[in-house]
């Protein structure tokens, strides 16, 4: 993880985490004897009481780092989980009242977690895993990853389906943090986009949630390469947006270029090659051109060296007047890649037509029609280039009467497809 050998101990910034060396830990912690104690690692014994103080002794084998907490509300439950694959290990939930009654969509967000993680990738090499709900109002400690512990949202979160889905991110941090472990410092999207994406996976697989990567690409307002120490992004919001959207995007594209199935074949040799172990891009880069046998040179030094995105449009529409209609052509521009674009036309009669479009081949698109052009749309929902993060341009209104009310509509079908993600 480190671009030279010797010490790399950069400072703690706001747009940065964790990378450390893998250790042994052995951790005594005195607490008021009204509190229980989560941490990470395996209790070795009882917690013993004297007086009213109460000692934890805690270990952890081959971990970068060390969390705990203490609480005296804790609600505490344990279940044992094991698949064909997954050896028996411990899930611990320490939540707050408040998420008592939510104990059972924990274990199930959880357990299935596990099972695709050790499934498609490695079992999970740690006894047990534990999850910690903070109290209500604590959201600062929420929604975080350490090595066998985790974070949900606070206490005030009831919503399901954020719960559940912090819940997936944080857990898939055990292997793209905690097992893989990057240097977050200076290519903080090795975890991020990794664990991003795995999770937009796994949410879909199990739990029938459809994520909408080409929509989420309109949020990354300022592209910035993914090979970046955190704090010279632009700002924070160019962090998160580049570290996690983009990061996974970048995935998910390659996903589209070579499938689920090899790309996931390539993430499993990722992490097997590198567990307890500081992979870098560079190795990311090398593990998948040895699994698919191909360069990816090319598409990092764009999509991960640089800011490059896939930004189409429509440039220009010239029609002309025939004996039985009209003749249109259509002038566009956007990365020149061999793939087919659908271009959407529909006429003041209300017909549409999908016309097929390949950058590789040509940058425009001529067709004859008797009705005409009201509107034409460059890859139209759903859509299908997810590196696509300016969409206005996407879109061709022919000025009529009724150009103002078109455009509104499909302003309100863009938001419908944002609030359905």
């Amino acid at each position: 993880g480190r671009k030279q050998d010797g010490w790399n101990a950069h400072q703690y910034h706001a747009n940065t985490e964790f990378y450390a060396n893998f250790g042994r830990y052995r951790v005594t912690i005195n607490v008021p004897k009204t509190h229980t104690v989560a941490a990470t690692g395996k209790m070795v014994s009882s917690p013993s009481v004297k007086g009213d103080q109460k000692q934890y002794i805690f270990e952890a084998e081959a971990v970068h780092d060390f969390a705990w907490a203490a609480d005296s509300t804790f609600v505490e439950r344990q279940a044992l989980f094991k698949s064909a694959i997954q050896p028996e290990m411990r899930i611990q939930l320490y939540l707050q009242p408040e998420h008592e009654y939510l104990v059972n969509r924990y274990f199930e967000a959880a357990e299935a977690t596990m099972d695709r993680l050790s499934s498609w990738f490695v079992p999970y090499p740690y006894p047990n895993l534990t999850i910690v709900c903070p109290k209500a109002g604590a959201m600062g400690a929420g929604g975080m990853e350490y090595p066998t512990l985790i974070t949900s949202w606070d206490a005030s979160i009831h919503n399901l389906e954020t719960i559940r889905t912090v819940l997936v991110h944080e857990i898939v941090h055990q292997y793209f943090y905690g097992l893989v472990a990057s240097n977050e410092f200076e290519e903080a999207w090795l975890d991020e986009g990794f664990t991003s994406y795995i999770e937009d996976k796994i949410m879909a697989d199990a739990f029938e949630y459809q994520p909408a990567p080409a929509v989420e690409a309109a949020s990354v307002f300022v592209p910035e390469p993914l090979v970046l120490e955190g704090w010279k992004y632009s700002s924070s919001y160019a962090y998160q947006s580049n570290v996690y959207v983009r990061g996974k995007l970048v995935l998910h594209e390659i996903e589209r270029l070579i499938g689920w199935q090899k790309i996931q074949v390539a993430l499993r040799e990722y992490v097997r090659r590198f567990m307890y172990r500081h992979p870098t891009t560079t190795d990311w880069q090398t593990t998948l051109e040895d699994v698919t046998g191909q360069s990816w040179r090319s598409f990092f030094d764009a999509y991960i060296y640089s800011d490059f995105m896939q930004d189409y449009s429509i440039e220009a529409v010239a029609t002309e007047a025939t004996e039985t209609g009209w003749t249109s052509r259509v002038e566009l521009a956007g990365p020149v890649e061999e793939r087919k674009l659908v271009l959407q036309v529909t006429f003041d009669d209300g017909s549409k037509r999908d016309l097929s479009w390949n950058p590789a081949t040509d940058n425009k698109v001529t067709f004859e029609h008797d009705s005409p052009v009201r509107s034409l749309q460059l890859d139209p929902v759903p859509y299908k280039v997810i590196l696509d993060h300016v969409r206005a341009n996407n879109n061709y209104q022919v000025r009529s009467s009724n150009w103002l009310a078109s455009w509104l509509s499909h302003l309100l079908q863009l938001f419908s497809q944002l609030l359905g993600w």
